[in-house]
């Protein structure tokens, strides 16, 4: 699975971009699939809050979401922990 993910605000507003490949087992997968087409609005009361762009290709299908701070979904926490971290 390919991905590609932004990451713009906080206190300094320095953008962070990662893309990449990656490989996920069938239940992963499917946990972060429904996690990015889940529809979350964006809070308006974080000031200085990260905003996370998210971007996966799977085959021939697209997914795109965005999240903040305050809605990001566990799965995509984790995806975005392991290639920091990695």
């Amino acid at each position: 699975m390919k991905y590609s993910i932004f990451i713009n605000g906080g206190f300094v507003g320095i953008p962070q971009e990662y893309e990449g490949n990656m490989q996920l087992d069938a239940d992963d997968k499917e946990e972060l699939l429904r996690a990015i087409e889940k529809k979350v609005a964006l809070s308006d009361e974080l000031r200085d809050g990260f905003t996370y762009h998210i971007k996966l290709e799977d085959e021939a299908q697209e997914y795109k979401a965005i999240f903040d701070e305050k809605n990001l979904p566990e799965p995509v926490l984790k995806l975005i922990q392991k290639i920091t971290d990695g």
